[in-house]
């Protein structure tokens, strides 16, 4: 319940409502039937991505986002579905206005997910330079949060990057901090991220790990 008012704004109205002016309790209950349109309208595009109904999702969105305050998480919702419809350059774009919504809001782990995802897409652009720069702040961000699933998954993409670019020595030292990820956390894919570094170190070609 806490974390369903964190996420709509509804507690922050309901302690402050002798904020709003005159009269408070109508003004905040507008204020709460907006906020509740603006969820519904969000929670909608969410269920689309989830559905594969990608172009019914971006209009959800694009809803969302025409809104005076959309939520902080759309434009990130918004540039997945336009990955999914092979709009790599609007999404790219939305992921960028995703970035600067989640540092207005302080929220680290948006940021962190936010460049994954940006990386990734630049990957599949072709544009290898800003995609090591994405992810390597994906990383990053990782880091602080404690997650290691993320990290870990960032720095394979981060490791077939450099590899695909003959930069060999930048993958194996990726993969053997991925390594010492799988082991801290007990992921699974320490077998195979093993071996990975361990043909990197050997000079061979490592396994690209598909995400």
């Amino acid at each position: 319940a806490s974390g369903s008012a964190a996420l709509t704004g509804v507690e922050s109205i309901s302690n402050g409502v002798n904020a709003f002016r005159l009269p408070h309790g109508r003004n905040a209950a507008l204020t709460l039937l907006a906020m509740g349109g603006f969820a519904i309208t969000l929670f909608l595009g969410v269920s689309y991505l989830g559905s594969n109904q990608f172009q019914k999702a971006t209009e959800s969105f694009q809803a969302e986002l025409s809104t005076p305050n959309p939520h902080p998480r759309c434009h990130y919702y918004f540039a997945i579905a336009l990955v999914s419809l092979g709009r790599a350059d609007d999404a790219i774009a939305q992921f960028k206005k995703a970035l600067e919504s989640h540092r207005i809001v302080g929220d680290e782990d948006g940021l962190a997910v936010t460049y994954s995802q940006l990386g990734k897409t630049f990957l599949q652009a072709n544009q290898p330079s800003q995609a090591e720069k994405c992810l390597n702040n994906a990383s990053e961000h990782f880091i602080k949060l404690g997650n290691g699933t993320g990290e870990a998954a960032a720095l394979r993409l981060l490791a077939s990057l450099y590899e695909q670019t003959g930069n060999r020595i930048s993958a194996l030292r990726c993969m053997e901090r991925v390594v010492q990820v799988d082991t801290s956390y007990g992921l699974p894919q320490l077998q195979q991220d093993r071996e990975w570094m361990v043909r990197l170190r050997e000079g061979g070609v490592g396994r690209v790990h598909d995400h």
